[in-house]
């Protein structure tokens, strides 16, 4: 039986071919495969959880900086950058807030002005010293 290693739908290969021609043994291969991940990649397994967590609690909104504070709350101290990797590795971007756009009133209408309350009050009392 020969073992094919699938790397694009459709093109197979064999495992030994790979291996020869990338120059590395098969037993390292299998190795390789059945190894447990590293503690650097445990560590960002369980911060892409809580970066999950903080985002989704945040609506969508947090940054990097932003849920840095939110994980160094939870005791969890992690730099920037690698929020921000783990954040583009998991495909979290924040929504962008939207731009202010500032509401004038509109003058040019054919509706009716609202009466000035304050000429129809007289003139203010006299001052009392």
């Amino acid at each position: 039986m020969i073992r094919t290693m699938n790397l694009h739908p459709g093109n197979t290969h064999s495992i030994a071919a790979m291996c020869q021609t990338l120059e590395v043994s098969r037993s390292g291969y299998y190795e390789h495969t059945h190894k447990a991940s590293r503690p650097r990649r445990q560590q960002d397994q369980l911060i892409a959880t809580k970066l999950v967590e903080g985002f989704k609690l945040s609506r969508k909104t947090y940054g990097s900086p932003r849920l840095r504070e939110v994980l160094k709350a939870q005791g969890i101290g992690v730099g920037r950058r690698r929020i921000s990797r783990l954040m583009t590795a998991l495909g979290l971007a924040p929504k962008a807030k939207r731009r202010f756009v500032p509401r004038t009133t509109h003058s040019n209408h054919s509706g009716l002005i609202a009466a000035n309350l304050l000429q129809q009050r007289g003139a203010p009392p006299a001052r009392i010293n």
